[in-house]
Formats: structure tokens, C-alpha cells, sequence
């Protein structure tokens, strides 16, 4: 059993299809179903049951995947370190991010850190919130900035606060509310509600919104990209609540923003794997985005 042999364990168990395993491996199909194959064989267990419709991984399999996840992770910090005293940083980071981080200036953030570390390799997943951290904890990627969502559902994690920003509401310019400069989120209690995914942080920040001002929002959509809301919002389909840095990145032509006389605060964390020391590499990118970033 090799390192590579791991990796293209961990890349089946992740796409559960050869073609796409094997791409994400730089390897030939065939060449990734015979390592496996040699490997379920010499470990004497079989990995994955394979069948004309699917690859599901077995118990022992599952087994694997998590032990191996944590050697690659050792070998990669290992990598790093050594790297450290030959005088340079270099290695892979892979950032999982929400949509919604001009606020943070992230693009800049990680722009500058890559001018400071040219030897490195920047990945960057964009996702959902807890489909980030879902990721994060089965170490598919090694940080990931979010919506801080309730942190006792997970306990494993470190969160570190990087910014802030308060969600809006944005109706059509044809609704009785257009022209308020705010609103009492109770006045809205008989209106159609255009609501983000329940896996999106900000669905469930909302929910709660609703529910302390005194009602259950009635949602008719849900809406995974910030341009689909707003379309259907300018249309008149209902009201969405979106953070204030869309309209600066948005056109707004033919919907308007109107305030909450109590803010809707999204709250933009860092967040990494408790109880694990990370690589040097990684580490030297939390100092860095915390120095930028302190609250």
C-alpha cells in the first residue's frame, strides 16, 4: 500500500464514479480500477462494491477512507515542514468559501497572501455554508469561511470571527414598501418570502428573524444564487433578504432596499478543525487572514 494508492481510494469515495475519480487523479480509468483492485487485494477486504449502476463503498471502505484522509493530511504537513527549514513555504491550501465575501475583501486577501507565498497552490470550493463545513470536517478542504452557523451543532470546530455584514430587504420598486428607508420585520408578516436554501446559513438566521418578530414567514421560493432572487423580486414574485454588499455589486435597477429597524447580522467566520495542529502552511494563512481581518 503506496500514498497514491490512498489518494485514489479517497478520489472514488468522493465522486463514486471511475471517469471522474480517475480524472481528478491524472490517471487512466483503467489504470485507477487495477491499483484499487491490487489494493482491496492485498488488504484482503473489499473497498467498494461495484455494480452497472453504482460504486457504494463498503464499512471497510469507510474505515479507509478516514484513517487515510488523516495520514495524507500528516504527510502533507510533514511536506510543509520540511519545506520550513529549506527556507520557503510551499504546498497546497485548499479554502472552502461561501458566495458572499467582498465584505471581508476576500479576493484581495487571498491575492495578497499569494504575492507573500508564490511557491504555493491556492483551491478554492465555493459552496454552501454547512455544505462547507461538511467538507471541512471530513477534510476535503482545510478551511473554510462561512455564516457562522450555531456552533454547538459542532463542536469540533474553531471559529474565528472576520467580519460582518447585516442582510437587507429587497422588494420590486412597484411594492407599497418601495421608498421606506426601514422597515419593522413585523410588517411583513402577510408577505410572500423568497428565502435561500435550508442548508444556506442565512435561511435559518432569517427563519429566527421572522419568528422573534412574531410570525413564520410563508416561503414560496427558494433560491440558491443571489441573481435568480433578485429577478424574481424585481418581477414581484415576493421579498428576498440579501446582504448589503449585493446591491454594491448588483444592478438594482427596478427593486429597492429597505433597512431592518433590527438588523439581520450575518457574521463571517474562519473556520478550521479544532484539536489538530495544522500545517505551516495553513497556520501561516490563518495569522495572516486574523492580522487582516481582526474584529
Amino acid at each position: 500500500m503506496d500514498i497514491y494508492q490512498m489518494k485514489y481510494v479517497l478520489a472514488l469515495a468522493k465522486h463514486r464514479n471511475f471517469t471522474q475519480a480517475a480524472e481528478s487523479c491524472y490517471i487512466s480509468q483503467s489504470s485507477l480500477s487495477q491499483q484499487i483492485s491490487k489494493l482491496e487485494k492485498e488488504l484482503g477486504v473489499k473497498l467498494f462494491d461495484r455494480t452497472t449502476r453504482a460504486i457504494r463503498i463498503t464499512e471497510a471502505g469507510q474505515t479507509f477512507v478516514e484513517m487515510a484522509s488523516g495520514i495524507l493530511h500528516d504527510v502533507d504537513t510533514l511536506e510543509q515542514t520540511m519545506a520550513t527549514y529549506a527556507g520557503f513555504l510551499r504546498g497546497t491550501i485548499n479554502i472552502g468559501a461561501i458566495t458572499a465575501l467582498e465584505r471581508i475583501g476576500f479576493s484581495q486577501l487571498v491575492t495578497d497572501f499569494y504575492s507573500r507565498y508564490p511557491n504555493l497552490t491556492l483551491n478554492i470550493y465555493q459552496g454552501k455554508s454547512l455544505s462547507l463545513l461538511d467538507s471541512l470536517e471530513k477534510r476535503n478542504i482545510d478551511i473554510a469561511f462561512v455564516t457562522q452557523p450555531r456552533e454547538h451543532n459542532y463542536p469540533h470546530m474553531d471559529f474565528r470571527l472576520v467580519g460582518k455584514d447585516e442582510y437587507s430587504l429587497i422588494v420590486s420598486d412597484k411594492h407599497p414598501l418601495a421608498g421606506r428607508d426601514e422597515v419593522d420585520l413585523a410588517e411583513l408578516k402577510d408577505e410572500d418570502f423568497i428565502l435561500q436554501h435550508p442548508d444556506q446559513s442565512v435561511s435559518g438566521l432569517c427563519m429566527q428573524a421572522c419568528a422573534e418578530a412574531g410570525f413564520t414567514p410563508r416561503v414560496i421560493s427558494r433560491i440558491e444564487t443571489v441573481s435568480i432572487a433578485m429577478n424574481l423580486a424585481r418581477q414581484g414574485l415576493g421579498v428576498v433578504f440579501l446582504p448589503s454588499e449585493v446591491p454594491e455589486q448588483y444592478p438594482m435597477n427596478g427593486l429597492c432596499r429597505i433597512r431592518l429597524k433590527k438588523p439581520i447580522e450575518k457574521r463571517i467566520v474562519m473556520v478550521t478543525r479544532a484539536k489538530e495542529t495544522p500545517s505551516h502552511l495553513v497556520s501561516a494563512f490563518i495569522e495572516f487572514i486574523h492580522s487582516r481581518t481582526k474584529q
